[in-house]
């Protein structure tokens, strides 16, 4: 089995194919349940700040980042009230994950972050999560199946990377439903990733699939 966590941050992925491609094993250590919501520097726990800020892991530095994102985000009129409210009060995880993608320029974070707000608006990405009427032709010859977390509460995505058959799904299926389902496949991932894993799961690790 290969074990690859490269793909999603904090997820672990799993394939169950000696034939598929081999992925680099990263270990990802665990943040504390707060760090996925917290709205303010005082609810983050000491332990994650070099996980928010690699560059500089002080609460000094991370309130600056903060406040200077959100003070940017209040003059651009792209975000209306129509959008989610992670587009008008994104967490401090979401602030510092675009903040690091753009080298700790704040102007370039925002800008970042309101292109991919306007994006997920226009797209409607919040219905991806609906059920997809072609999953059928996915598990056939495309087998997945995000399930589970391992014992950091890190939830499990499982894949048969060396059964899937992609002409075939390509003959079925069209490039815009091909799309949408990754983004549905991503949105799931990040939805899991914001729920905290059973407390049995943190333990030992669990397999069965969440209800």
């Amino acid at each position: 089995m290969t074990i690859c966590s490269a793909v999603l941050p904090n997820t672990i992925i799993l394939t169950s194919s000696t034939t598929a491609p081999r992925c680099s094993s990263i270990h990802l250590p665990p943040t504390s349940p707060t760090i996925m919501f917290a709205r303010s520097v005082d609810e983050v726990e000491a332990v994650d700040y070099a996980t928010l800020c690699p560059k500089d892991p002080t609460k000094e530095a991370i309130d600056g980042y903060v406040q200077g994102f959100k003070a940017a985000l209040k003059d651009r009129p792209e975000i209306t009230d129509e959008f989610r409210e992670e587009a008008r009060a994104p967490t401090i995880a979401t602030i510092m994950r675009f903040v690091r993608a753009r080298k700790y320029d704040v102007e370039a974070a925002v800008q970042q972050f309101v292109d991919a707000e306007v994006w997920y608006h226009e797209n409607d990405v919040a219905s991806a999560l609906d059920t997809d009427p072609d999953e059928e032709v996915y598990q056939a010859f495309c087998p997945v199946a995000p399930e589970g977390f391992d014992k950091h509460g890190r939830p499990i995505y499982w894949e048969r990377t060396g059964e899937i058959r992609l002409p075939k799904v390509l003959k079925l299926l069209t490039e815009e439903k091909l799309v949408r389902r990754h983004v549905r496949q991503q949105e799931n991932a990040v939805r899991r990733m914001q729920v905290p894993a059973p407390p049995a799961c943190r333990v030992r690790g669990c397999l069965a699939a969440e209800s």
